[in-house]
């Protein structure tokens, strides 16, 4: 009962009871020994890197593109401290029920019509996605961007609404209704500018905390495109060339080429992007209280999606002029 009412402390606060339920079920029957953790989150990984797949292929058609970024994906060196540190399980799970709720909502929208065990399934996945990570509350902002751009029909912006917002009450009830604030913590690193502090926020001044939650968020946006300017708890470094020079020079220069994809996908195809934008920018928003890169797969998974679609609209450039 304990896991349902009390806040996890995994160096930031947060409230995901599922996530640590799959814990603590593992511990019951695995006891101590790591190496069933560690499966188990590279498993989630895997599975997450399959439905990506099959996720860009309905924007994409594309077979080889794909393979291609859910490949990136898979190898994506950001996904290394959710894979081996245990309390990073929140962020799989997460990515997973998200991702799934994403493919049935879409399944579904492509007939123009949503029947009610559609809605209970949605229902269900966002719920299983929040209640492990809250940061996965933008699945929910997504769907609802989805539907008004792509739908003249109102009767299903309602019912998206009303069960987004629905699950959204649940959880942020029982969060803050019943449970501590995150201001009685005290996070054990979070990166400001150059330094790395452990901050108690209940401590700060309104405009000291303001200064941290533009610091946390801005350094979570960037870094989703450009990883290499931020440390993992987000503190400023800029290109530091320790993976050798070519091989550094190789990384800025996908890193740039994979921004300009973007920037076209966002252009050429927008009612499919604009979503998938906004599930980076609202992470980030999320990520105001301490910025870690275990917790940013959400946003990374949005943006390889949205390095599809650019993919796809430089190559269906191309085939136009030639």
């Amino acid at each position: 009962l304990e896991i349902f009412t009390k806040i996890a402390f995994w160096e930031i606060p947060q409230y995901q009871p599922l996530s640590t339920l799959t814990l603590w079920i593992q511990y019951q029957i695995f006891g101590i020994a790591p190496q069933p953790y560690i499966l188990i989150n590279i498993f989630l990984w895997v599975l997450n890197s399959i439905m990506l797949y099959y996720f860009v292929y309905r924007f994409t058609k594309s077979g080889q593109i794909s393979v291609l970024i859910a490949l990136l994906f898979l190898l994506d060196y950001r996904s290394s401290d959710a894979l081996l540190f245990i309390g990073r399980r929140n962020s799989l799970l997460a990515l997973a029920a998200g991702q799934c709720a994403l493919i049935v909502f879409l399944s579904a929208f492509k007939t123009y019509s949503i029947q009610r065990m559609e809605y209970v399934g949605l229902f269900f996945l966002l719920g299983l996605a929040l209640f492990s990570d809250a940061k996965s509350a933008v699945f929910i902002g997504a769907i609802l961007i989805y539907s008004v751009l792509k739908t003249t029909n109102k009767q299903h912006t309602k019912g998206l609404l009303i069960t987004g917002l629905f699950i959204l009450i649940i959880y942020l009830g029982i969060r803050f209704g019943l449970l501590e604030t995150n201001n009685n913590f005290c996070y054990l690193h979070v990166g400001y500018r150059h330094q790395t502090l452990e901050v108690c926020y209940k401590d700060y001044q309104l405009l000291d905390r303001a200064k941290m939650f533009a610091w946390n968020s801005s350094a979570a946006l960037m870094s989703t495109f450009f990883p290499q300017l931020f440390s993992q708890y987000g503190q400023w470094q800029g290109y530091q060339f320790s993976s050798g020079f070519f091989m550094s020079i190789g990384e800025l220069v996908f890193q740039f080429l994979s921004f300009l994809a973007i920037g076209l996908a966002v252009f050429k195809k927008p009612k499919y992007s604009l979503p998938l934008l906004s599930i980076i920018m609202l992470n980030a928003l999320l990520s105001l209280r301490g910025y870690q890169i275990g917790d940013m797969l959400i946003g990374i998974f949005a943006y390889y999606s949205l390095l599809g679609m650019g993919i796809t609209s430089f190559q269906e450039m191309t085939d136009r002029k030639s």
